[in-house]
């Protein structure tokens, strides 16, 4: 362990890493959440923010902008005026808040633009079919609009097959794993690791984070030829095309040869396939790993009671309708490293980080 600890991330007045108790209220509101939720992704698919960052606007003036009826334009800025997100002047020319220009305006380092137009185009229409997948018990992914043929198999396959919806998803994946890097790298000891294969790193945003934190790693991301190209454009923009560098291949397939490493991650990737494939996934792991080398799995664990906190719980929800695997709770990972050949298998709760958990074992 090292001294330095992460920086927790802002704690939301809904904490989603915990249960929440509902009463008659809050399921009012509940029960209605998916329109605010409608709400937010038009407003950044339209580029409301976007625009009313440039400039403040009145209606009329943004409505042109946008090519939007004023008239349904207005509706819409009401709402996000109710949620504090814009705001407007005597001459009610309106303009974003402080969030909105942090958050949703895409010019913003800080953005989730990305994620929110991910959870319309991929989540969102899921969740539409969420009684079908409880009732079958498989994904619904065939249900997406660009899904051409798809028979709800591989979810990822599907999104490979559309160049502009996979782009989105790793922009996406990478605001979702923002801090993950940083949290890995206070938790583990990695003064004997020098070498790291990130099994299906996706966009590259947990491996950029641990090549900042610890100047010694050299970091391989394994993945997609697509994850990999998306990748190597997020590293180069990092200048950490020195350290960090991508390697096509298939973790649930035959792997090329690669020299042993001295740690193996699965960062997001473990919890999204299936019993079988997770058993692949683990013993692949394994063969890349030197004697003693680290596995480092980092996930969104559920309580050992299995009844919460909400974020997971929603999570392996997501699972069921858009994948194949579940979430876990610590006693369920830990059996399931060990199962596959791991040892000294321990479990770091990262709850009040923000960000996901993480199961450490050795080879």
């Amino acid at each position: 362990m090292t001294a330095m600890e992460p920086t927790p991330r802002m704690t939301p007045h809904i904490d989603l890493r915990a249960n929440l108790h509902v009463e008659p209220d809050l399921l009012l509101f509940l029960s209605g959440a998916y329109m605010i939720s409608a709400a937010l992704f038009s407003a950044v698919e339209l580029g409301v923010f976007d625009d009313l960052e440039r400039s403040p606007k009145s209606l009329a003036e943004l409505a042109s902008a946008l090519g939007v009826p004023a008239s349904a334009l207005d509706r819409l800025l009401v709402v996000l005026h109710s949620l504090g997100l814009v705001e407007h002047d005597e001459t009610g020319r309106h303009r974003n808040r402080p969030t909105a220009s942090a958050l949703l305006v895409r010019s913003s380092a800080t953005n989730m633009c990305s994620f929110l137009l991910h959870q319309q185009r991929h989540i969102y229409p899921l969740y539409g079919h969420l009684s079908a997948a409880l009732r079958s018990g498989h994904p619904q992914t065939s249900r997406w609009s660009f899904a051409v043929g798809s028979d709800d198999r591989d979810g990822y396959q599907t999104m490979i097959r559309a160049p502009e919806e996979c782009r989105l998803f790793l922009e996406a994946m990478n605001t979702a794993a923002a801090g993950v890097g940083d949290v890995i790298a206070a938790r583990v000891d990695f003064s004997q690791i020098r070498t790291l294969l990130d099994f299906g790193g996706g966009g590259g945003q947990i491996a950029i984070e641990l090549a900042r934190k610890i100047p010694q790693l050299s970091i391989r991301i394994l993945d997609t030829p697509q994850a990999c190209a998306f990748a190597g454009e997020v590293i180069a923009h990092h200048d950490l095309g020195e350290r960090v560098s991508t390697v096509t291949a298939d973790f649930l397939g035959d792997l090329p040869g690669l020299e042993p490493v001295d740690a193996v991650l699965l960062g997001g990737v473990l919890a999204d396939w299936d019993a079988e494939q997770r058993q692949v996934l683990l013993r692949n792991a394994h063969r890349c790993l030197r004697p003693g080398g680290t596995l480092l799995v980092s996930e969104t664990l559920l309580d050992e009671t299995n009844d919460g906190p909400l974020l997971p719980a929603l999570l392996s929800l997501t699972m069921l309708v858009g994948a194949r695997g579940k979430n876990f709770t610590p006693s369920e990972i830990t059996d399931i490293v060990r199962d596959a050949g791991f040892s000294d298998v321990r479990v770091f709760h990262n709850r009040r980080h923000g960000v996901r958990d993480l199961v450490v074992a050795t080879r």
